[in-house]
């Protein structure tokens, strides 16, 4: 239980020094010889039409190996003007890298499925980061679409990803605070043994038996 008695300690602590999420939209287009090497085949028969009707095609993704860091350079310091005052701010980019999985279905049926690819995004933030904290980078919640279509008998692939890259700068700092110390409470006493009791005795009926004896 805490005690009443207060008094000023040190403590360390992860402070955060900014924070910022943005949305974030990477798409990337492929057609000849670079969609040929994501399925080591040439597509552009299968926009070759038959009597004037091509399959119908679909396609989906698949994101896996999500990763987001800073990229190591250093942090160049930027003057800006924020509320009507002169701030010091520091560039700091991301790198956001995963890979991509994309099945493509002709009118219904499962066609053609990619080796992963490799998809990269470098993002530029305007933060507080002194020298000395460190960037923390998550991708949040994403999603992603893929199209697969002909166009003038070329076979084309676009594929857009859309996520929140959520951006935290921090660092352990040294507080002194006022507080009190705790100490570990009092245990109940509950115990996990069984607990023996004797057995009852059964209930007997003295009017009948041994009965009344007379004297």
């Amino acid at each position: 239980m805490s005690h009443n008695k207060k008094q000023n300690v040190c403590i360390k602590a992860k402070k955060v020094f900014d924070w910022v999420i943005r949305p974030v939209n990477v798409t990337k287009s492929y057609s000849n010889k670079e969609l040929c090497g994501l399925f080591d085949e040439d597509l552009n028969e299968l926009c070759a039409t038959a009597n004037g009707c091509e399959p119908h095609f679909r396609a989906e993704c698949k994101v896996f190996d999500v990763d987001a860091k800073e990229m190591k350079s250093d942090r160049q310091k930027i003057r800006v003007r924020i509320n009507g005052e002169d701030v010091t701010l520091h560039k700091v980019k991301v790198l956001v890298s995963f890979k991509v999985k994309v099945i493509i279905f002709a009118d219904g049926d499962k066609f053609k499925t990619t080796e992963p690819i490799d998809v990269c995004s470098v993002e530029t933030f305007y933060l507080c980061a002194p020298k000395g904290t460190c960037v923390d980078a998550t991708v949040l919640d994403g999603e992603c679409e893929a199209e697969f279509f002909c166009c003038n008998d070329t076979a084309n692939l676009t594929l857009s990803a859309d996520f929140c890259l959520d951006v935290q700068v921090t660092d352990f700092v040294k507080l002194e605070v006022e507080a009190s110390y705790c100490n570990p409470r009092d245990e109940f006493p509950i115990s996990d043994m069984i607990t023996c009791k004797p057995e009852k005795e059964p209930k007997q009926c003295p009017d009948i038996f041994p009965g009344k004896h007379k004297r």
